[in-house]
């Protein structure tokens, strides 16, 4: 019985190891990895973002996607941003800088692992005097480094009839690098109308931006011998709008769209926020829950709360999966993320548009 076990062992591991072969170029050349609190991570939507906070902000998701399977996915990402502003008794944006540093893992054993820093440059055009009508350009550079770790793959030259896998065989792999390195450039454009945030003028406030990732096309091969994988565009449109339904409650509907190597993924929702305290838009000591719930078409439910304060706020969101993966796994392809935030209010001057801004 044992003996049994011990094959159905090295059977399942080498399953696992052939998967991850096989996988190789798909993960080499995947598509951008995505959030769901995407509003959480403002510079991994849109370059332009940077230009649009009134607060120096710091930001942190982590996401873990299959969480009961022998191989999640894992994903976090860490941003900050310092806005420029000018005037004296009313500050306002002129743009902004953002600096984000992201690491993501699969695998069996994880031995798939991407890097990436980005710093990100935003600037403000005014379409009226009192700032209320902006459009923001932004550029993005970055460097991503992926590397594998070939030690847990077992190879079919490694293969003995007696005894199954044995690892002293060679592998007779050859011609593939451990790392590859690449630079980046993304840029995005932004359009937000954003009116003065009082009780009594602000009712509302909306937005719509473009954002394209990978504009350079760099090489991703991990085969020597000048084998190309160019990273393909990935373009991204996303856009919403936040009203007041009373003095305590507000509604935020937004869409964010995706293109990439002819997948597309459209998510849709909204997000409620509930002002705890009772204070009014200015109020320096509010607290707030925000509830959401969206769906990635085609692929999952998504369900979220947090809390936001002046200064701070946490988020949870779960996504529950709907697609034919849920009847491989027995629905243990659904996710969770966590996000964190800090914010030091450097102005009272323009609402942040995009709530919850967490």
């Amino acid at each position: 019985m044992s003996s049994t076990k011990s094959i159905r062992s090295k059977l399942t591991a080498s399953g696992l190891a052939l998967l991850s072969l096989l996988m190789l170029p798909q993960l080499i050349q995947a598509q951008d990895a995505q959030f769901s609190q995407y509003y959480a991570a403002g510079l991994w939507v849109n370059p332009a973002m940077a230009g649009v906070t009134n607060s120096i902000n710091f930001g942190a998701n982590y996401r873990r996607q299959g969480n009961s399977l022998e191989f999640p996915y894992e994903i976090s990402q860490v941003t900050a941003i310092m806005p420029f502003q000018r005037g004296a008794s009313e500050k306002y944006n002129v743009g902004g800088m953002g600096a984000s540093f992201f690491n993501e893992r699969a695998g069996a054993n994880q031995q798939f692992e991407t890097n990436g820093f980005y710093l990100t440059g935003a600037y403000n055009i005014d379409l009226n005097f009192d700032h209320s009508e902006v459009v923001v350009v932004a550029v993005q550079g970055g460097y991503i480094q992926r590397s594998i770790d070939y030690s847990g793959f077992q190879w079919g030259s490694q293969y003995n009839r007696f005894v199954g896998f044995d690892e002293n065989l060679p592998t007779g792999i050859s011609g593939l690098n451990d790392q590859v390195s690449y630079p980046v450039i993304n840029a995005g454009i932004l359009y937000y109308f954003n009116p003065k945030r009082s009780a009594i003028l602000y009712s509302g406030s909306a937005f719509s931006g473009l954002a394209v990732s990978n504009i350079n096309q760099p090489n991703s091969s991990v085969l020597q011998d000048d084998n190309k994988a160019p990273v393909p565009l990935l373009l991204k449109y996303h856009g919403g709008m936040e009203f007041f339904l009373n003095n305590r409650t507000r509604v935020a509907p937004q869409i964010l769209a995706l293109y990439q190597a002819s997948n597309l993924q459209f998510n849709g929702g909204m997000y409620v926020t509930y002002n705890l305290s009772g204070g009014g838009p200015l109020d320096n000591k509010r607290m707030e829950m925000l509830f959401g719930l969206w769906h990635r078409w085609k692929d999952s439910f998504i369900f979220s709360t947090g809390f936001n304060a002046n200064n701070y706020a946490v988020g949870f969101s779960y996504d529950l999966n709907t697609s034919v993966f849920r009847y491989q796994t027995q629905g243990a392809g659904s996710s969770f993320e966590v996000s964190l935030s800090f914010r030091i209010n450097t102005s009272q001057g323009l609402r942040n548009y995009n709530t919850p801004l967490i």
